[in-house]
């Protein structure tokens, strides 16, 4: 091969490398709580069925302005209170797409969030406008590049 191949090579897979990296992870834990309950206050848990806040079980309710915030502040604490944790996260559509491999992404807040979904979640995406406000139910991932990932989301 020659360099110019070699180099062409090296682009193509670091592009691909970043481009899968930037979409996130949508293959990952597929565990959703069946209870919706209601917000009490951003960023707080909100009550479990029976009124009880559990911290294994709670649900995070946050605006997805409010979330990214509080990672640009400070991605390690963000991390440590959201990641693997259940959010209940409000915010308008900026975007919708088909994810690179498989399932689905919304991005909200100016696109500063991203919300991945799973195949077998993607039918209510399919019914989403840009510009409508929503509350989805997802995993808390990683901030990667600027934006906040989330996983294993299903539309409320």
């Amino acid at each position: 091969m020659t360099n110019q191949s070699l180099n062409s090579l090296g682009f193509a897979v670091l592009l691909f490398a970043g481009c899968a990296i930037a979409c996130g992870d949508l293959n990952s834990n597929k565990n959703e709580s069946s209870s919706s309950p209601s917000p009490t206050s951003e960023g707080k848990p909100v009550s479990s069925p029976n009124n009880q806040s559990t911290s294994s079980t709670a649900v995070i309710a946050i605006s997805a302005d409010a979330l990214f915030r509080d990672y640009k502040k400070n991605e390690v604490a963000a991390d440590l209170k959201y990641k693997d944790k259940q959010l209940e996260v409000t915010g308008v559509v900026h975007e919708i797409a088909s994810g690179t491999f498989s399932g689905a992404w919304v991005d909200l807040a100016g696109g500063s969030v991203r919300c991945g979904f799973e195949d077998e979640r993607k039918e209510p995406v399919a019914r989403l406008e840009k510009g409508q406000a929503i509350v989805v139910r997802c995993t808390g991932d990683r901030m990667t590049l600027g934006t906040v990932f989330l996983k294993d989301c299903s539309v409320k």
